[in-house]
């Protein structure tokens, strides 16, 4: 389980020289959003510019109903309209879950921009995102506790390997470090963990010794040609 925060101490700031760098000046469009909780009800979906449910959004929407955490709920981004009403910018899907379980209002953030001004926010919204790499992910659910990474780490560990929280270079990865985040996932959840423990210590093992015999013959190598 992550341990409480309680101070800054470890924490990294906000850095304002990132993205500095060849910026222009700043030309900022629009007035920042409003907060409030707004009631369910008067929230709409735009489907000139926003996604159709299908059948498999269902299912999704039942997910996030059944694993609803307000943690988890981020901002709605709304815009104003004429009539006291507000049509949704991006988040949908969770506010149709919140309405699932019986929640009746949001919180959100409100824009007063019109109708063009609404779909390339949506756009940007869903088209300008950092994409999580798998190794981000498994990062932060190892440090939320959830079970199948706490499993995965300690099966690694116990094989004398580790499973590494970002990418490297062919290059620069060493024996014993693992990278397949996606497989050993899967054969955890699968409950074959039993299985992966042993493998993973031979395969390390055999890793190491080609290691070294790659390190003693480009040695023997240097030797000769000196």
């Amino acid at each position: 389980m992550a341990a409480s925060i309680s101070s800054t101490e470890g924490l990294r700031a906000i850095d304002p020289s990132l993205g500095k760098t060849g910026l222009s000046r700043v030309t900022i469009r629009n007035k920042p959003p409003k907060l409030a909780f707004l009631p369910i009800e008067k929230l709409f979906i735009d489907d000139e510019y926003q996604r159709q449910l299908r059948p498999t959004t269902s299912k999704a929407i039942r997910r996030l109903a059944e694993n609803f955490n307000w943690a988890h709920f981020s901002t709605v981004p709304v815009a104003a309209l004429d009539d006291g009403n507000y049509a949704i910018l991006d988040g949908q899907h969770r506010v149709h879950a919140a309405a699932a379980i019986g929640i009746e209002s949001v919180p959100c953030q409100i824009m007063k921009i019109d109708r063009k001004a609404q779909a390339a926010a949506f756009a940007a919204i869903n088209g300008d995102v950092t994409v999580m790499t798998v190794w981000a992910l498994y990062k932060a659910d190892l440090c939320a506790g959830s079970l199948w990474a706490v499993r995965a780490n300690q099966v690694c560990r116990n094989a004398g390997c580790k499973l590494m929280t970002s990418n490297k270079s062919a290059s620069f990865k060493m024996p014993g470090e693992i990278f397949a985040i996606r497989l050993i996932r899967d054969i955890v959840e699968q409950k074959k963990d039993h299985l992966l423990e042993p493998a993973l210590s031979i395969w390390s093992n055999v890793r190491t010794a080609i290691t070294l015999k790659t390190g003693q013959a480009a040695s023997c190598a240097q030797r000769s040609a000196h």
